[in-house]
């Protein structure tokens, strides 16, 4: 569960949170102003849950992993693919 969620759900509950996020501030064309009033209407939600979401996602999608860091470097070496199917490489392995 994120930290919004949990904040969320605490007021929801009745508990008292002290808030911990930041506010920001940023302009968006008219277009997707208007679609964002959309997805809220439609979620019974608010703009800033909406937004957090959006951000959200988008940050978790834009991960990458050792192999992306690497780009082109990955199978840019001759050699066999895998070490391990020649026998000669393993000689003296886990000795």
């Amino acid at each position: 569960m994120t930290l919004a969620a949990l904040v969320l759900l605490s007021l929801e509950q009745g508990n008292a949170v002290v808030s911990t996020m930041k506010t920001v501030s940023f302009k968006l064309p008219a277009e997707i102003d208007r679609a964002l009033n959309d997805l809220v209407r439609r979620r019974k939600s608010n703009r800033s849950a909406v937004i957090r979401e959006a951000v959200e996602t988008l940050a978790k999608s834009e991960q990458r992993t050792v192999t992306a860091l690497a780009g082109g470097l990955v199978g840019s070496l001759l050699g066999p693919g895998d070490l391990s199917t020649n026998p000669d490489y393993m000689d003296g392995f886990g000795e």
